[in-house]
């Protein structure tokens, strides 16, 4: 898997030095598909126990795990209560602040521009 989501040089690189490396480095990486504040945890867990997201509002407005559009193999799963907070409490533990405060991470659109709110539009909820 390691050669395959960063390139032999970089697995290499990583085995041999068995250095750390944080969630930017991993996401750079191509380790980790999403790097999300910790504020939002919960609404990324409800997209995937439902199987899909639900966008309320714009031109892709749906429940995304009823679509007929959707993979048969994307399915929405149970989740108790507590392991829904250990979880969470797992998740936080691999916070990087460095990586959530980079203004190179940031929303790139400005306050007020079309696709700012567009990608609003269409959070997990």
């Amino acid at each position: 898997y390691l050669v395959r989501a960063m390139g032999v040089r970089e697995a290499r690189r990583w085995c041999l030095t068995a250095q750390r490396f944080s969630a930017t480095e991993a996401h750079r990486l191509g380790l980790l598909h999403a790097v999300v504040p910790a504020e939002t945890l919960d609404a990324v867990i409800d997209h995937y126990v439902a199987g899909g997201r639900t966008i309320h509002g714009g031109p892709n407005a749906g429940v995304g795990a009823a679509s007929p559009l959707k993979d048969p193999l994307i399915q929405g799963f149970r989740l108790s209560a507590q392991e829904r907070a250990d979880l969470i409490a797992f998740l936080e533990s691999l916070t990087d602040q460095t990586f959530i405060t980079n203004p190179a991470h940031a929303d790139p659109w400005p306050e007020g521009h079309p696709a700012r709110a567009i990608r609003r539009n269409s959070a997990v909820d």
